[in-house]
């Protein structure tokens, strides 16, 4: 019998819970520690007293690392590869073509649904938390557009990977859990739904929730899932709904940005471990650079305002110094002197930013010239070796992508409803029960891409490559074979018979105009050879004039 074939119960979704907590708390307190780097309310000193008195800088560099990054090394927009089912068959090269197009689309229509762009998230979180999930969903609600041909229910997100817990040791995880909040009036309709799925139809499986007081409450859910069984339940334990899952899967891939590495001490093995982000090898670098950075600033303020002294009676010297006025001798009033620092202090400063670049990149990457760099293939050299820093989270990015858009197709295939955006879908009939399909995220460089397209063109030429692979590969075209239509379009319109019954058939349309066009058009160029032959015209004609 499969694994978690069985329908849950309590017990079942307690224990689920219990387990995959476990595994992952450790994770979760390493990663609110992150947080706090990220977004700079770290305790910039290890002692509450130092702390509260002293003073507190923290740079941006912790969140640039981050942003930078994810700005400059991941892109975000998909392109989709899927190979034909069938090699050989015009019909299945053609539809592989179409599926290509029409999925792009229907991911970034669902990004769009989206207040931040999934993979936009997905990236991030790889980057600073070395841990990500895509999430997909399927809004029922979704209705088809006027045309016949807009309906697209897929909905994609990427949850913060604190909420959803999934099995560490599965790609396409097997077990999952959703912590979520919703508003109380938002799961009283939808539980009603679930219960009511059509009119006259009651679900007895399915208790649906009532609105105490307030339908603006937020109300924590707990959501498990497995490949064959769905169940949700509140916070609290009383459960809602369990049902079968018609997917097959569960709708969360994940994966780890590869700056982490398992332990080889089996009882330290941990998924902490894999989830390391940039930030993770430079806390305390981090750190000693902004308690450098406060001590360098308290000095500056030191040194411009300094802690004035007086030997006459506090009271009296308060007194004068609201009036804006100071009265007595100037030996009785001072400044505290201040202990002259070296120059040396600013190379400790250098020292944290050169071990902070070691530790994650190179930042020559966010587009600042290097110091001692000159030219611009010495910065390139540099800039490649850098970009490898960043191979496997993109890399991670497209197989977590890939599952998602294979696994659209396979729901377009079980439920045999067509969707698709922009005047386009797939159906059933396109998919051919094959649901192999590739997403990939690529950053091109312009230069390199002129480069990559010429090279290409000769090895056509020579005929060491096939146009279709010079599309695909060099010039990154997205639908062949509507580009191979345009082309037998071209080659079409182009013909001498094409083009000599196109110009006969004009030339009727104008009529009489064209054949009084044509006559004026033989006497212009009749005047222009006499010119150019030294001879004049005859007197009278239109035009010229007669001798004098």
């Amino acid at each position: 019998m499969p694994e978690f074939e069985d329908k849950p119960d309590d017990e079942f979704f307690a224990q689920a819970n219990e387990y995959l907590k476990n595994k992952w708390s450790d994770t979760h307190r390493d990663w609110i520690k992150r947080d706090s780097f990220y977004r700079r309310d770290y305790d910039v000193w290890n002692n509450p007293a130092d702390n509260q008195n002293r003073s507190k800088y923290r740079p941006s560099t912790s969140t640039s690392i981050i942003d930078h990054a994810a700005d400059t090394q991941l892109a975000f927009a998909p392109k989709v590869h899927r190979p034909p089912p069938r090699p050989n068959n015009q019909t299945s090269k053609g539809w592989s073509d179409q599926i290509e197009n029409i999925m792009k689309d229907i991911l970034d229509d669902a990004s769009m649904q989206q207040t931040n762009l999934p993979f936009k998230a997905l990236g991030k979180f790889l980057l600073h938390l070395g841990y990500g999930q895509l999430e997909l969903g399927w809004d029922k609600n979704d209705r088809e557009g006027p045309d016949g041909k807009t309906y697209n229910p897929v909905r994609l997100m990427s949850p913060h990977p604190s909420d959803v817990l999934l099995d560490p040791d599965e790609k396409s995880p097997t077990l999952g859990i959703k912590r979520m909040e919703m508003r109380a009036s938002r799961l009283q309709a939808w539980t009603e739904a679930l219960a009511n799925p059509i009119e006259g139809i009651e679900r007895p499986d399915v208790t649906v929730f009532k609105i105490k007081k307030n339908p603006f409450e937020m109300i924590k859910l707990e959501h498990l899932w497995t490949p064959f069984w769905t169940m949700l339940r509140l916070h609290s334990g009383e459960p809602l709904f369990t049902m079968k899952n018609e997917w097959g899967f569960v709708p969360w891939p994940h994966a780890f940005a590869g700056y982490g590495m398992e332990m080889t001490d089996s009882d330290k093995r941990d998924p902490l471990n894999n989830a390391q982000g940039l930030l993770s090898p430079i806390l305390d670098t981090i750190k000693a650079s902004a308690q450098a950075q406060s001590a360098k600033h308290q000095k500056l303020l030191d040194l411009v305002y300094p802690k004035p002294g007086s030997s006459q009676d506090p009271e009296t010297v308060a007194a004068m110094l609201e009036r804006g006025l100071l009265e007595g001798e100037k030996v009785d009033f001072w400044f505290m002197e201040q202990v002259q620092l070296g120059r040396e202090i600013f190379e400790v400063g250098r020292e944290y930013s050169q071990e902070m670049a070691e530790g994650t990149y190179n930042r020559g990457l966010t587009g600042a010239r290097q110091e001692g760099v000159d030219t611009v293939g010495q910065q390139a050299i540099l800039s490649n070796a850098a970009q490898k820093k960043f191979n496997v989270p993109a890399v991670q990015m497209q197989f977590v992508s890939s599952i998602i858009a294979s696994n659209i197709l396979r729901l377009i295939d079980i439920t045999g409803v067509p969707i698709g955006i922009n005047g386009k879908k797939i159906t059933r009939e396109m998919i051919e029960g094959d649901y192999t399909v590739s997403v990939t995220f690529e950053t091109p460089d312009p230069v390199l891409g002129i480069q990559k397209r010429e090279i290409g063109m000769r090895e056509v030429v020579a005929g060491l490559k096939s146009p279709e692979r010079y599309w695909r590969e060099d010039a990154d075209l997205e639908d062949i074979s509507a580009e191979r239509e345009a082309l037998d379009r071209a080659l079409v319109d182009t013909h001498p018979a094409i083009i000599h019954v196109r110009s006969k058939r004009a030339a009727i349309e104008m009529g009489e105009d064209l054949d009084a066009a044509i006559a004026e058009l033989a006497e212009d160029e009749a005047a222009a050879k006499a010119s150019a032959n030294g001879t004049v015209p005859r007197a009278g004609t239109e035009g010229t004039r007669g001798p004098q």
